[in-house]
């Protein structure tokens, strides 16, 4: 699956589902960033990746406004 296929879960309740969301991105952004500081420097630059795409997944979902 290409990252342009993803799409967020037509629930049928867009509020709901993009507060989902917003939490699970904000929580990783924390989750990653503590991992950030305990990891090998051979996979920090990896997590640092997961760390910004979840940020972007959080701001690019915060101003949509359905599906």
């Amino acid at each position: 699956m290409e990252i342009g296929d993803l799409q967020p879960k037509n629930s049928g309740n867009w509020s709901a589902e993009r507060q989902r969301i917003l939490t699970d991105a904000a929580s990783n952004v924390e989750l990653f960033s503590a991992a950030i500081k305990g990891s090998p420097a051979d996979i920090s630059g990896s997590l640092e990746v997961l760390k910004s795409y979840s940020a972007w997944i959080g701001t690019t979902l915060s101003n949509s406004s359905s599906f």
